[in-house]
């Protein structure tokens, strides 16, 4: 776990040797994820590091690595993931996704649809209703005073 904090620190994928994938599959997943999400392929021993199986690999990689995003961890042929930018609910759905297609292909190919599918995930795009209320109520309130000064300025 420590090697891929600090591989994640600077890098976008990190490849742990023993990695259920060969490092020239992990060699090219720097070009598909680009920044986000962060990947990192991982020997199945990850997995007596931390219990909770690899979501809990996921987040304390996030944790201790201080990531905003999404990461995506395959310990052995495992996959787990964290977020701070997709519910839950849709990220689990997506992997169960990517884990139906890719049954009986390589982890890299299970790992790289997972990845597709969370860079197709739409982030951000929910409207601030919180500001949209507070600007609300201010407005309706500064009507409300000029409303009162206009009737009590009347004769």
């Amino acid at each position: 776990i420590g090697r891929a904090v600090e591989a994640l620190g600077s890098l976008s994928v990190s490849y742990e040797p023993g990695a259920a994938v060969s490092d020239v599959e992990a060699g090219g997943f720097p070009q598909l994820v680009g920044s986000n999400p962060k990947v990192a392929f991982m020997a199945p021993s990850a997995l007596t590091e931390i219990a909770g199986g690899p979501d809990a690999i996921a987040t304390e990689i996030a944790r201790e690595a201080a990531l905003d995003g999404t990461l995506v961890v395959l310990a052995g042929t495992r996959l787990g993931t964290w977020s701070d930018e997709i519910d839950d609910l849709r990220v689990a759905q997506l992997a169960a996704v990517a884990r139906a297609q890719s049954a009986g292909g390589s982890p890299a190919a299970m790992v790289e649809s997972f990845v597709r599918s969370l860079q197709a995930e739409p982030v951000g795009s929910d409207p601030p209703w919180g500001w949209i209320g507070a600007g609300l109520l201010v407005a309706a309130l500064g009507a409300l005073a000029v409303l009162d000064r206009r009737v009590r300025r009347r004769p």
